[in-house]
């Protein structure tokens, strides 16, 4: 029983040491929030630039106009795979890909 109770001890203390670090430490690079501005540790404006191209990589059917025919990306896959085969579908995956963001484009 008093090693569980230790191990449960040890856990906390753990998790609260991490979330002192982690309030104390974060990633934030000395930004912070003036009004509705992002400002460095000198009171300097900054612009977060980022991108999340996740979505991107994720055939849907609003994106390629086929709803009526498929919505989702695995019954897109499904029609091509009916119309082309399994290899060329997963070929044109591939290149697709390989294609949809490109270095220049970022």
């Amino acid at each position: 029983m008093n090693k569980k109770i230790l191990l449960t001890f040890l856990y906390i203390l753990t998790h609260i040491i991490i979330s002192i670090l982690f309030i104390n430490f974060s990633f934030s690079h000395g930004l912070k929030t003036s009004e509705k501005k992002i400002v460095d540790k000198n009171g300097n404006e900054v612009l977060l630039r980022g991108m999340g191209p996740g979505g991107w990589l994720v055939m849907d059917g609003y994106m390629n106009q086929s709803a009526g025919l498929a919505g989702p990306q695995h019954e897109i896959k499904s029609k091509l795979i009916e119309l082309m085969g399994a290899e060329k579908t997963e070929t044109f995956f591939l290149k697709n890909g390989e294609k949809i963001i490109l270095l220049k484009g970022i």
